[in-house]
């Protein structure tokens, strides 16, 4: 997902955010060279703080 934020009606939240963690409990990590990885480990600690950041955003 790209994005720090979805906006949904009241009705539907609870559904989509229990489909959304589904989804991503689904999700495989690895290097990028297998087959099944969805998404890379991070190179360095800069790339690691911009995701904290990003994470921090979304919680506020």
């Amino acid at each position: 997902m790209a994005g720090t934020r979805l906006i949904v009606q009241r009705g539907i939240a609870d559904a989509l955010t229990e489909r959304l963690a589904r989804l991503y409990r689904e999700v495989t990590t690895g290097v990028t060279w297998h087959e099944g990885s969805r998404y890379a480990p991070l190179i360095d600690e800069r790339q690691g703080n911009k995701v904290c950041s990003v994470i921090e955003a979304a919680k506020a």
